[in-house]
């Protein structure tokens, strides 16, 4: 793997609230955005700070979003039926407004992808594993 290979596609399993998986295709952000997602997440107004998470994980998450899993993702159709939209241009369910479609419908999950991807890294200690205590260390 190269980090910060922008023509680079990558995924990521998000689990909806009903407890559905969506995968997401997506591309690595770019500096710009990066310094934007962080300059806009945590803001000042005079004297108070102004958290917007959630607004700017929504924003560079979807700037990022390169497509849905084929299959994973669908509305009602006409007929009360569900339909499957597909962000693949070759796919006889695709759409045009693929985005448009699945932020009114599956908003969670591109802010969760904004999350995970503009979250931030962190850097840790192998003995700082999850659910390790001190004393399962001595």
């Amino acid at each position: 793997m190269y980090v910060g290979d922008l023509k680079r596609r990558s995924e990521i399993e998000i689990t909806m609230p009903g407890g559905e998986t969506i995968t997401l295709f997506y591309r690595d952000p770019k500096p710009d955005e990066v310094r934007g997602y962080n300059s806009e997440s945590v803001q000042r107004k005079g004297n108070k700070i102004v958290m917007k998470h959630s607004q700017t994980q929504e924003k560079y998450g979807l700037k990022i979003l390169e497509g849905i899993k084929e299959g994973d993702f669908g509305i009602k159709g006409p007929d009360g039926k569900p339909v499957c939209v597909s962000s693949d241009d070759s796919s006889k369910f695709y759409r045009q407004d693929w985005k448009t479609i699945f932020c009114e419908y599956a908003l969670t999950a591109v802010i969760a992808l904004g999350a995970a991807i503009f979250g931030g890294t962190e850097a840790s200690d192998r003995s700082e594993e999850v659910g390790e205590t001190s004393a399962d260390q001595d």
